[in-house]
């Protein structure tokens, strides 16, 4: 299995403390994509971006490697399947954080400082309206990670 990577795992001494053991990789670039900071942490991810490049890594890495980087890369990024100059591989990219109003079920992505204040405004919406309308049943808004 492939792995394109382009952030800490390219150093080697963060690869062997995340594998166990040292692995060569081969210095790739991998097309229509940039980095940027992730909106999350202080990392990197990637975004797609017609003629951008991102310079990295393929590693060749078994099942129980997945396995460890996935763990490595915990709750922050999913894995896509890109191709680097013709190879099959998969990447990390930013996952996106979406929360939920459990009475509407609206969608709100953690993409921005705004994010705060659209969630307060609907949360407002919600009370503004359970107070016109006293016999509402539909209860307290919150917010749920989906």
């Amino acid at each position: 299995m492939k792995l394109f990577t382009y952030g800490s795992l390219i150093n080697d001494d963060i690869r062997l403390g995340v594998l166990g053991y040292e692995l060569a990789g081969k210095y790739s670039v991998l097309y229509d994509y940039d980095l940027k900071q992730h909106n999350n942490c202080q990392f990197l991810t990637i975004y797609s971006k017609i003629g951008g490049m991102v310079k990295g890594m393929i590693l060749d890495v078994t099942e129980l490697d997945m396995a460890r980087l996935d763990r490595y890369e915990n709750n922050l990024y999913n894995k896509i399947k890109v191709n680097v100059e013709g190879i099959p591989c998969f990447t990390y990219i930013e996952k996106q954080i979406i929360m939920a109003c459990n009475l509407c079920k609206q969608e709100f992505k953690f993409d921005d400082i705004d994010y705060y204040n659209r969630i307060a405004r609907h949360y407002t919406f919600h009370f503004k309206a359970r107070i016109q309308h006293r016999n509402m049943t539909q209860g307290k808004p919150n917010f749920i990670r989906i």
